[in-house]
């Protein structure tokens, strides 16, 4: 994370000139793998009291459209800062994590064994549906506008 840090802080410096201070990131890494009725959603635990990325996790979460049949929602430090959008928890912009499988596989993650054979089309529309509304969320609740709403990927 350290020798990728000032990258990541120039490009959410970037995105910020370009779109003004983003409301929310999300940051999809190796989604549409695993149970397919499950994901996953992590949120640093270090991270500072954020009430309103709470209600955006929890109405995202408590709507039947995303067709998951659970979401299971964890807070790590030691995986949240190796991540890419950990450059916005830096900035104090709240950011969350889509992720599979998790607990991480480290035999698996990034590495050539991360193929699309993995991939199932269903869950990555179904994870597509749940980062959806949490933009929705978001965006409703006052704290950010669609404008300064930002995605992002680490794949």
């Amino acid at each position: 994370s350290d020798e990728l840090g000032p990258r990541l802080r120039q490009e959410r410096a970037d995105l910020a000139d370009a779109v003004g201070q983003p409301g929310l990131c999300i940051s999809l890494d190796m989604v549409g793998r695993g149970d397919p009725g499950r994901a996953v959603l992590l949120r640093g635990a270090d991270v500072p009291d954020r009430p309103e990325l709470d209600r955006w996790i929890e109405a995202a979460v408590r709507s039947p459209s995303h067709g998951f049949t659970a979401v299971q929602r964890d807070a790590d430090r030691s995986f949240i800062t190796r991540s890419a959008h950990y450059a916005y928890y830096e900035v104090g912009v709240p950011a969350v994590i889509l992720l599979e499988p998790w607990p991480l596989d480290e035999g698996i993650y990034h590495t050539w064994r991360d193929v699309p054979e993995h991939v199932s089309p269903a869950k990555l529309q179904r994870t597509a549906r749940l980062g959806r509304l949490l933009l929705e969320a978001a965006s409703g609740d006052g704290s950010a506008s669609p404008a300064e709403t930002a995605t992002g990927s680490d794949r």
